[in-house]
């Protein structure tokens, strides 16, 4: 009755290699055009204003949400990001509304087997 025990636990312990090794970046973005125009992706340097602070004359094109977690929640990375996604939209300005972070503690369920190849 050994070799089924161990045999799923050779296949659980596979398919968890896999999912770790797949390296799947948590970093996510949305861009909803929301104005009354659709306008062409935008092909340049977007300039990026902080809370309600945008330039004169601006017309609102949509809402941009970027968010991480873990390692990929740093600045650089959602900033490249929220700016990508800005642009695409047709955008050569942004207006950061509000940045939130969180932190929450997480279990995580780690398997592991030890193997004798000599019996």
């Amino acid at each position: 009755m050994k070799w089924p025990v161990e045999r799923a636990l050779r296949w659980v312990a596979g398919a968890v290699g896999a999912i770790a090794l797949c390296n799947c970046s948590s970093l996510r973005a949305s861009a909803i055009p929301t104005g009354p125009e659709q306008r062409a992706s935008f092909q340049g340097l977007v300039a990026v204003y902080a809370f309600g602070q945008a330039p004169e004359g601006a017309a609102e094109l949509g809402s941009v949400e970027v968010y991480a977690y873990q390692n990929d929640a740093d600045i650089d990375s959602l900033l490249a990001q929220f700016t990508a996604k800005v642009a695409q939209i047709g955008g050569n300005a942004a207006v950061i509304d509000s940045i939130r972070a969180s932190f929450d503690r997480v279990e995580i369920a780690r398997l592991s087997s030890i193997i004798n190849l000599n019996s």
